[in-house]
């Protein structure tokens, strides 16, 4: 998905995009979730990650992220990379996401480096790499 604007008037400070439902194939004990890169670019802003899992197409979905390595994996948190072409390692993975088949993701577009004042450019984000193994 691609989201990418410039205003003189300052954008809002977050924009949300959820994935489609993502099917990895691997029935028996569903698949390990290793880590999130995006391609685009950030501009003056940043993307973050969350990531949902579950054993069937139709969810539940329950998004989870981490900035603390894993230690705190909840809703309110969210995977950061240091751009386009660095991964985010899903470190709430063994804990939230290991042996599901299904997975989607949501993207959080800032408009500035902090996620909540108002900027003046959004990121945009034209191919998401979520990197697991069976």
């Amino acid at each position: 998905s691609t989201f990418y604007t410039t205003s003189t008037s300052g954008l809002p400070a977050t924009g949300n995009i959820t994935s489609a439902v993502f099917d990895t194939g691997s029935s028996s004990t569903g698949a390990a979730y290793n880590s999130i890169l995006w391609k685009g670019t950030v501009g003056s802003g940043k993307v973050r990650f969350q990531l949902a899992t579950a054993n069937s197409s139709s969810g539940p979905w329950t998004y989870y992220g981490s900035t603390d390595g894993g230690v705190t994996c909840d809703s309110n948190n969210w995977y950061t990379t240091t751009g386009p072409g660095a991964p985010a390692e899903t470190s709430c993975a063994p804990k939230r996401h290991h042996n599901h088949r299904f997975f989607r993701y949501k993207i959080q577009l800032c408009s500035d480096t902090d996620c909540s004042s108002v900027g003046v450019t959004s990121p945009s984000v034209t191919g998401v790499v979520v990197n697991w193994s069976p």
